[in-house]
């Protein structure tokens, strides 16, 4: 594996370049901690094969969440240890990972009503409890919903706050969201099929 410096000022990240497989954990992470910019790319030719070997070190939580927003367009947010988030939670023996969405979005919010307008992508985030690391595989789905009511959040799952965020202030939210939040967002805007996405509920 070798580190090296990519891009410029706010735009830098460490390279990581490897051939087939990442080093073992204790040498990685050395190496890492001690970059001061905290972002890094892998870089290999076999794109699938190191990602295949990458997942192969954790166990994988399956998860699904949901893009939700209400006839005016607002989106609903949570505030969650210290962060913006989105409403998502692991999946259940026997269930499917749209009926996960759902759910935990009804369970979160108690938001009611809810109508799947098509799936955003997947991404990935590591969990650590106590000396084991997770992979936190989750499904994020776009949702609408014609519930006009205040949000309630699920306090027992740490969940301090679920509101309806008007787009022109989403941005301020996004600031103080989890990076897997905000890649959520980028799945939105980049989607053709959502285009106008604040028009959904006409849809």
């Amino acid at each position: 594996m070798r580190l090296v410096q990519s891009g410029t000022s706010s735009a830098e990240r460490a390279v990581i370049e490897v051939k087939r497989n990442l080093p073992p954990w204790p040498g990685l992470l050395k190496q890492l901690n001690e970059y001061p910019k905290k972002k890094f790319i892998i870089s290999c030719k076999d794109v699938d094969e190191v990602w295949r070997r990458f997942k192969k070190r954790y166990r994988i939580l399956r998860a699904g969440g949901g893009l939700v927003l209400d006839r005016s367009g607002r989106v609903l947010l949570i505030h969650r240890l210290g962060h913006w988030d989105l409403p998502k939670g692991k999946l259940e023996i026997a269930e499917s990972i749209v009926d996960c969405a759902i759910r935990e979005v009804e369970e979160e919010c108690q938001v009611e009503g809810l109508g799947i307008r098509g799936k955003l992508g997947v991404t990935y985030h590591i969990m650590k409890k106590g000396r084991s690391r997770f992979l936190k595989e989750s499904h994020w789905y776009l949702m609408n919903t014609f519930y006009d009511e205040d949000p309630i959040p699920q306090l027992e799952e740490g969940i301090e706050r679920a509101e309806w965020v008007e787009w022109k202030k989403l941005d301020e939210r996004l600031d103080d969201a989890w990076p897997s939040v905000q890649e959520v967002f980028k799945m939105l805007a980049k989607d053709k099929r959502f285009k106008g996405s604040k028009r959904l509920m006409n849809g």
